[in-house]
């Protein structure tokens, strides 16, 4: 009779066995899948966080190339008259393009129309600032001088020298594609103002044919157009694509609104003529 209750009290005792085991495993298995969810949205959240950081890094690189460019009269500098009292006849924005080690000398690239007063008069002079700091007032005293390089009016370009080591740009490739509703990126300095960062889109190209500016020549490549609003001063800015490269250089305003900048070959064309 002992024997018979025990084998019955062992059975039930297995049969409760057998239903609470896989409950336990499926409920730590639970517990671990859940855990696991738990590191796999951390790990996210890391690598979408760093992500960002990336980027914004990345488009903090399109502003150190950038320079603010402001052509003064040269009897303010060299009577050391303080730099708040300079007389600034105009101002522009330039980009570095290239750097030569054995020469210390920064390429800066824009537009010719800003420089062409260099050579009507021996007593103006370009100076250049930096992006390490906005400037928002007349240039300030570390300004340094730039000497003008190489011009070509029939591409409104100019390329200027500067001692010293400014990062250079990344151009992009002159096969890059450039289509309507592409988002770019203009950095510049209008009336002096350094810098600003507009966010717009391409609009268009238009044939030269369209385009009535005095010297501009009518062969080359289509402009790029551009929806913004853009100011004086901002002659001379990069125009950059989603990949943070450099694909046109800001010379002329439309009309009310809107703005052209020419493309990257024509940039390419007249650095290695």
């Amino acid at each position: 009779m002992n024997n018979k209750v025990c084998k019955i009290y062992t059975k039930r005792i297995l049969f409760v066995l057998a239903i609470a085991i896989p409950l336990i495993l499926l409920l730590m298995q639970a517990k671990i899948n859940k855990s696991s969810d738990i590191l796999k949205n951390d790990t996210s959240a890391l690598l979408e966080e760093e992500l960002e950081h990336s980027s914004a890094s990345k488009k903090r690189d399109m502003l150190k190339p950038v320079v603010k460019l402001s052509m003064i009269n040269l009897d303010s500098r060299i009577s050391s008259i303080p730099s708040s009292s300079w007389e600034v006849i105009g101002s522009a924005t330039g980009v570095s393009i290239g750097y030569d080690k054995e020469k210390n000398l920064s390429y800066i690239l824009t537009n010719n129309h800003f420089c062409e007063d260099v050579f009507l008069s021996p007593l103006v002079a370009i100076i250049l600032e930096d992006s390490s700091s906005p400037r928002i007032n007349t240039p300030l005293g570390d300004a340094t001088i730039a000497s003008v390089l190489k011009t070509s009016g029939k591409l409104d370009l100019c390329l200027l020298g500067m001692t010293g080591y400014i990062k250079p740009t990344t151009l992009a490739n002159d096969e890059v594609v450039i289509d309507q509703f592409d988002k770019i990126y203009i950095i510049g300095g209008p009336t002096g103002i350094f810098p600003t960062i507009l966010e717009t889109f391409v609009s268009g190209h238009l044939n030269r044919d369209q385009v009535s500016l005095s010297g501009l020549s009518q062969n080359g490549n289509d402009f790029i157009f551009i929806s913004g609003i853009i100011l004086p001063g901002h002659s001379g800015s990069p125009v950059y694509n989603k990949n943070n490269e450099m694909i046109g250089l800001v010379f002329a305003t439309v009309p009310s609104y809107g703005a052209l900048a020419i493309p990257i070959n024509d940039i390419y064309n007249f650095v290695e003529e």
